[in-house]
């Protein structure tokens, strides 16, 4: 009850010091002084990521096994005022930007490490919150060359629920499509980049409906979402601009998807500006069997889930192949970016106890 306890205190710290991807200075020397104060050795990363351990010097001198407990602090923009109220369905609940996505998972990640410190206990327990998930994630792309040893287990802080793990993450693919037209009047036949541009992302989503079927659920399909259209034009040339965020499943050739561009009679210019490729784990890992086996004994049936969208999984796991990795996080999924984000405080204290059990179980099995 206390680790409990501890984790929400922190939590609603955490939450009340705005964080947006960029200004997460502040937040980032409050978890330091925070392990500080418990005894963990803490600093931060030189992408300015507080990081929080029971070694002095996890990335070079870790006891094994080593367990790294990879969250974020940052949050997307947009203001939810914080505050804590008592829901009649809900509970008690803690409202703010980043309840969900995903302080509450930093805050039970170090706890986590302050209560492996506190119980003396065997191996070593690492937690780094990234300051760039919402962003390039360069803290994932720093972590991965970071260590002399790769840790053996990896828990990725995001908002799974208390009682689900998630498994697998789609990848990203972000494209920059232009289309280039010569000026010609209003009235001409003459097609403009404008239209041939809306032209194109017309015929690419239907390419994707038409591949998407008879394929169960989002998970394996691959997705558009048109983040941004624009044009502009020097008086001899239109140019129409598209800039597509484009969630791809596990083990799809983004050769496919530019191909497409590639062969369409618009004959865009294409620029790729992100590809991470989607990350699935195995179910039967030894960490997701602790994770299972933890959620069974809060009395719940636990779930694993599939998420469609992209996260620091899908950067960690390909760079060490032979750690296991999983996912999980306190806070429902449905709230992210969104000004309804809030978090069940009795989620966060489950928390405590699943990632306590799990963790204990994964250590006990090396």
């Amino acid at each position: 009850m206390e680790d409990e306890a501890r984790a929400v205190a922190l939590l609603e710290h955490l939450v009340s010091i705005p964080s947006v991807t960029g200004d997460t200075a502040r937040v980032a020397a409050t978890l330091v002084a925070w392990g500080e104060a418990q005894g963990l050795h803490a600093g931060t990363t030189p992408t300015g990521a507080p990081w929080l351990s029971t070694a002095e010097d996890p990335f070079h001198n870790a006891t094994r096994p080593h367990i790294l407990l990879f969250g974020h602090v940052d949050t997307v923009p947009g203001e939810v005022p914080v505050r804590r109220v008592t829901d009649e369905e809900e509970g008690e609940v803690l409202w703010g930007r980043g309840s969900v996505d995903a302080k509450g998972a930093a805050a039970v990640f170090a706890t986590l490490v302050a209560r492996w410190k506190d119980q003396d206990r065997p191996g070593t327990v690492t937690m780094i919150g990234s300051v760039d998930e919402e962003g390039d994630s360069e803290t994932a792309h720093w972590a991965k060359d970071a260590f002399t040893a790769p840790p053996d287990a990896i828990v990725i802080g995001e908002p799974s629920g208390a009682h689900a793990v998630t498994l697998g993450y789609k990848g990203r693919l972000k494209v920059r499509v232009r289309v280039r037209r010569d000026v010609a009047h209003a009235g001409s036949p003459e097609e403009s980049a404008a239209d041939a541009l809306v032209g194109l992302l017309a015929r690419f989503r239907e390419d994707l409906e038409e591949r998407a079927e008879g394929t169960e659920g989002m998970f394996g399909v691959v997705t558009l979402t048109t983040k941004s259209l624009g044009s502009k034009s020097d008086g001899l040339t239109d140019e129409a601009i598209a800039l597509l965020d484009i969630r791809v499943p596990p083990g799809h050739d983004d050769a496919r998807v530019l191909g497409f561009f590639r062969r369409d009679p618009a004959h865009p210019t294409i620029e790729v500006l992100d590809s991470v490729p989607g990350h699935l784990a195995g179910k039967d890992s030894g960490l997701v069997r602790a994770f299972t086996a933890a959620i069974r004994e809060e009395g719940v049936r636990p779930r694993h889930l599939r998420k469609t969208g992209t996260s620091d999984q899908c950067i960690l796991a390909p760079a060490w192949p032979k750690a296991e990795v999983a996912t999980y996080g306190p806070g429902d999924a449905r709230f992210d970016h969104t000004p309804h984000e809030r978090i069940r405080l009795v989620d966060v204290k489950a928390a405590v106890r699943v990632l306590d059990r799990a963790l204990k179980a994964t250590v006990a099995s090396r």
